[in-house]
Protein backbone atom coordinates (compact mmCIF):
# COMPACT_ATOMS: atom_id res chain seq x y z
CA UNK A 1 0.00 0.00 0.00
CA UNK A 2 1.38 3.33 -0.64
CA UNK A 3 1.06 6.81 0.67
CA UNK A 4 -2.10 7.92 -1.60
CA UNK A 5 -3.78 4.28 -0.41
CA UNK A 6 -2.84 4.96 2.87
CA UNK A 7 -4.36 8.62 2.83
CA UNK A 8 -7.31 7.68 0.68
CA UNK A 9 -8.61 5.49 3.27
CA UNK A 10 -7.34 7.68 5.67
CA UNK A 11 -10.02 9.92 4.60
CA UNK A 12 -12.97 7.52 3.49
CA UNK A 13 -16.01 8.23 5.30
CA UNK A 14 -15.76 11.89 4.83
CA UNK A 15 -19.28 14.22 4.29
CA UNK A 16 -20.35 14.97 1.00
CA UNK A 17 -20.11 19.08 0.69
CA UNK A 18 -23.69 18.67 -1.39
CA UNK A 19 -25.41 15.55 0.20
CA UNK A 20 -23.40 15.06 3.50
CA UNK A 21 -22.89 11.27 2.89
CA UNK A 22 -20.11 9.49 3.62
CA UNK A 23 -17.38 8.97 0.58
CA UNK A 24 -16.22 5.54 0.55
CA UNK A 25 -12.15 5.83 0.37
CA UNK A 26 -11.93 4.15 -3.22
CA UNK A 27 -14.25 7.13 -4.74
CA UNK A 28 -10.91 9.87 -3.61
CA UNK A 29 -8.31 10.80 -5.84
CA UNK A 30 -5.48 12.04 -5.00
CA UNK A 31 -4.48 15.01 -7.75
CA UNK A 32 -1.14 16.53 -6.99
CA UNK A 33 0.93 16.87 -3.54
CA UNK A 34 3.69 19.93 -2.99
CA UNK A 35 5.30 19.63 0.54
CA UNK A 36 2.83 18.74 3.16
CA UNK A 37 -0.04 19.48 0.97
CA UNK A 38 -2.14 17.35 -1.36
CA UNK A 39 -5.05 18.25 -3.62
CA UNK A 40 -7.73 16.06 -3.41
CA UNK A 41 -10.74 15.41 -5.81
CA UNK A 42 -14.10 13.91 -3.83
CA UNK A 43 -16.60 11.91 -5.88
CA UNK A 44 -19.89 10.99 -3.95
CA UNK A 45 -21.55 7.94 -4.82
CA UNK A 46 -24.92 9.24 -3.60
CA UNK A 47 -25.18 12.50 -5.08
CA UNK A 48 -22.66 12.32 -7.79
CA UNK A 49 -21.26 15.41 -7.23
CA UNK A 50 -17.32 15.99 -7.08
CA UNK A 51 -15.65 18.35 -4.89
CA UNK A 52 -12.06 19.37 -4.50
CA UNK A 53 -10.49 19.02 -1.55
CA UNK A 54 -7.02 20.46 0.02
CA UNK A 55 -5.61 18.59 2.77
CA UNK A 56 -3.10 19.59 5.03
CA UNK A 57 -0.39 17.34 6.58
CA UNK A 58 1.43 17.20 9.88
CA UNK A 59 2.76 15.85 12.85
CA UNK A 60 0.50 15.99 16.54
CA UNK A 61 2.03 16.65 19.49
CA UNK A 62 3.18 12.71 20.04
CA UNK A 63 5.20 13.43 16.17
CA UNK A 64 2.10 11.06 14.54
CA UNK A 65 0.89 12.26 11.17
CA UNK A 66 -2.17 13.82 11.14
CA UNK A 67 -4.00 15.69 8.34
CA UNK A 68 -6.72 18.07 8.37
CA UNK A 69 -9.18 18.33 5.01
CA UNK A 70 -10.36 21.25 4.02
CA UNK A 71 -13.07 21.25 1.24
CA UNK A 72 -14.87 24.32 -0.47
CA UNK A 73 -18.21 25.46 -0.29
CA UNK A 74 -20.04 25.41 -3.54
CA UNK A 75 -20.05 28.69 -5.23
CA UNK A 76 -20.55 31.94 -3.07
CA UNK A 77 -23.05 30.70 -0.70
CA UNK A 78 -23.06 32.22 2.44
CA UNK A 79 -24.16 30.92 5.94
CA UNK A 80 -27.80 32.04 5.10
CA UNK A 81 -27.64 29.83 1.59
CA UNK A 82 -26.51 27.09 3.56
CA UNK A 83 -28.93 26.48 5.56
CA UNK A 84 -31.52 26.97 3.66
CA UNK A 85 -30.30 24.47 0.67
CA UNK A 86 -29.68 22.13 3.99
CA UNK A 87 -33.42 22.10 4.43
CA UNK A 88 -34.44 21.57 0.85
CA UNK A 89 -35.10 18.23 -0.37
CA UNK A 90 -32.52 16.89 -3.67
CA UNK A 91 -33.15 17.92 -7.12
CA UNK A 92 -34.90 15.41 -9.06
CA UNK A 93 -36.07 14.19 -12.36
CA UNK A 94 -39.38 16.28 -12.74
CA UNK A 95 -36.70 19.38 -11.64
CA UNK A 96 -34.89 18.62 -14.57
CA UNK A 97 -37.95 18.43 -16.53
CA UNK A 98 -39.29 21.60 -15.76
CA UNK A 99 -35.74 23.55 -16.48
CA UNK A 100 -35.35 21.74 -19.51
CA UNK A 101 -38.82 22.94 -20.49
CA UNK A 102 -38.00 26.53 -19.74
CA UNK A 103 -35.07 26.80 -21.18
CA UNK A 104 -35.86 25.60 -24.52
CA UNK A 105 -38.35 28.67 -24.56
CA UNK A 106 -35.50 30.87 -23.45
CA UNK A 107 -34.32 33.71 -25.68
CA UNK A 108 -32.23 36.00 -23.59
CA UNK A 109 -28.40 35.63 -22.93
CA UNK A 110 -26.92 34.19 -20.26
CA UNK A 111 -26.37 37.66 -17.78
CA UNK A 112 -29.68 38.13 -18.01
CA UNK A 113 -30.92 34.68 -16.89
CA UNK A 114 -28.63 34.46 -13.62
CA UNK A 115 -28.40 38.15 -13.06
CA UNK A 116 -31.48 39.89 -10.84
CA UNK A 117 -33.85 41.33 -12.90
CA UNK A 118 -34.20 45.02 -12.47
CA UNK A 119 -38.34 44.80 -12.16
CA UNK A 120 -37.74 41.85 -9.60
CA UNK A 121 -40.43 40.22 -11.77
CA UNK A 122 -38.22 36.55 -11.86
CA UNK A 123 -35.49 35.22 -13.95
CA UNK A 124 -34.47 37.16 -17.25
CA UNK A 125 -36.88 37.93 -20.31
CA UNK A 126 -37.96 34.95 -22.00
CA UNK A 127 -40.75 34.99 -25.74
Amino acid sequence: MDAHDRLRDALGGVGCTACGAAVDADRILVLAERDDLVFIEVRCGSCGSETLGLVVLGLDDDGATNASLDVALPGEWGPGDEARLASSAPLDATDVERMHAFLAGYRGDLRSLIEPPANGRGLGTSS
